[in-house]
């Protein structure tokens, strides 16, 4: 097994640490949250230049100097001092040194033949610390007493070859491979000659397969997403929500990441590249509790392998039925519709009038662009077996001169999960049904908003007209929030006398210019 304090040597988890410490959280609580000791997180924090506030304990700890000194002159260790006195050991060793007094290793002279002996078989030291219960720092001073070189001297020694591999974009992973120890080692020895070290991120990645990375990146570093793994791992109490285990937990997204990133990408495309960045990793869609899955790193992998674009639900049950069929509203029949890469042939489906339930939520939530269902006059879904295929929403939109017999399609959805192309047959399926169920409407009327990328092209193809454009309109960016808001958000309070752009300036927002919108019609007559 791996030690702890490897598992958060990494840059990445060091970058997340330190975050998390300056966001307010306690050494204990981080150290609890990666299942690591205090002395650890701090080791990692003062190594990163964050000064470590001292807690209330290592206070009272400092003003029994006298009794650490007594118990350890006592040839007592400083493992049970610290026991004792319910601290780190890495306090008592530093009240020691501050003080004077020399670690006795003399005590463990009559163990040094033996430890020799282990470290010839090939034990580590940290194996050996376990085998005769005295500390890795203790047996590596030892060794080198005896004129022992341990592996981190022989690693030391091979430092120029390290370099060279990794001037060579040889992975630090495969260097570790190559030389006989970590990455982490690795890491230490490049930082040692003064060479910049690469984050795991991108290219430098090296299970890294293309695509949107860096936007990937940077919702996954920032301190909402970290929040995010935290209140998933303490609702479902630190175990996997599979199989019960409590060892590398990962947070995986039930509603695919890639695909909420591409609505939010969707939402923020007109923007400049500083509120970009900003909207883009606040759109709370990324750090719904409720779409947040506990599982391991190894079953964690396993999903992952799967089809990008299989159904949600059934990625879990592919793998884990029992689990899937506890866990979300299908029954075993509705996952035999879909195919062998878990998608949906949507050609044999049914329109259906629905009102608006969970499932509809979720889709729309989370693929479409605005995220949010608006008042409506009907629902319609297509649908195989109970399984959404597509979701289409008419009523009176926005525009109150609009005519009573027209109604303005407000939503289209075609779930990515459903084969290519269906939106197009989706589109005539919900005209078809509108013509015969709903006689007193004349004409649908739809907009095309290119500030999203959508340039019209499904209305024209399913023979809509074209009818011009929309007036030129605006949104807000709230800075302190970082989100976007409708134009609507300083419309004038009652009773207040403060015109639009006098409530803008006064809560700070930016004006967001939008290009006109492409308006298409479709007569039912």
């Amino acid at each position: 097994m791996a030690s702890t304090r490897n598992k958060v040597s990494t840059p990445r988890l060091q970058l997340e640490i330190t975050d998390l410490y300056k966001y307010g959280y306690g050494l204990k609580k981080i150290a609890k949250i990666y299942n690591s000791s205090d002395s650890t997180i701090k080791k990692i924090l003062i190594k990163n230049n964050i000064k470590v506030k001292e807690s209330p304990n290592h206070k009272n700890i400092k003003q029994q100097t006298k009794l650490i000194i007594y118990l350890y002159n006592k040839k007592t260790s400083i493992k049970e001092i610290a026991r004792q006195l319910d601290c780190s050991g890495t306090i008592i060793s530093q009240i020691l040194k501050n003080n004077n007094i020399q670690k006795n290793s003399g005590k463990y002279d009559d163990l040094v033949p033996k430890i020799i002996e282990l470290y010839n078989t090939g034990l580590s030291c940290q194996k050996i610390s376990e085998k005769i219960n005295v500390c890795g720092a203790t047996i590596r001073f030892l060794l080198k007493k005896n004129g022992i070189k341990t592996r981190r001297g022989k690693w030391i020694e091979e430092k120029n070859k390290i370099q060279k591999l990794y001037k060579n974009n040889v992975h630090m992973l495969d260097i570790g491979k190559q030389i006989g120890c970590s990455d982490v080692t690795v890491a230490r020895i490049l930082k040692q000659n003064d060479i910049d070290i690469k984050p795991y991120i991108g290219k430098n990645n090296k299970a890294w397969k293309g695509g949107i990375t860096p936007l990937h990146n940077l919702i996954r570093n920032c301190i909402l997403n970290k929040e995010w793994k935290i209140n998933c791992f303490i609702k479902t109490n630190r175990i996997s929500e599979i199989t019960g285990q409590n060892k590398n937990l990962q947070c995986h997204h039930i509603y695919g990441f890639q695909n909420i990133l591409k609505s939010s990408l969707m939402k923020h495309k007109f923007l400049d590249n500083e509120i970009f960045r900003l909207a883009l990793v606040n759109d709370n869609r990324f750090y719904d509790i409720n779409n947040g899955l506990v599982i391991t790193e190894e079953e964690h992998i396993k999903i992952e392998k799967l089809p990008k674009d299989s159904h949600l639900y059934w990625k879990i049950w592919k793998l884990f039925p029992e689990f899937a069929l506890k866990k979300f509203d299908f029954i075993e029949n509705q996952y035999l519709f879909f195919n062998e890469n878990g998608q949906l042939n949507a050609q044999d489906t049914k329109i259906y009038e629905s009102g608006i339930t969970n499932e509809i939520k979720r889709i729309i939530r989370y693929e479409h662009y605005l995220g949010t269902i608006p008042p409506h006059t009907i629902i319609l879904t297509a649908q195989i077996n109970g399984i959404i295929a597509g979701i289409a929403i008419f009523g009176r939109g926005a525009n109150k001169n609009m005519p009573k017999d027209y109604w303005e399609l407000t939503r289209l959805c075609v779930p990515y999960y459903v084969v290519r192309p269906f939106t197009i047959k989706f589109l005539n399926m919900c005209v078809d049904y509108i013509k015969e169920n709903c006689k007193n409407i004349k004409q649908l009327i739809s907009y095309a908003d290119p500030n999203v990328g959508h340039d019209g092209a499904v209305y024209r193809m399913s023979g809509w007209k074209k009818e011009g454009k929309t007036k030129s309109s605006y949104a807000y960016f709230d800075p302190n929030t970082n989100q976007l808001r409708h134009k609507s958000y300083c419309r004038r309070i009652k009773g207040i006398d403060k015109t639009e752009i006098e409530l803008a300036k006064e809560r700070g927002l930016i004006k967001i210019d939008l290009l006109p919108k492409k308006k298409y019609s479709l007569s039912l007559i």
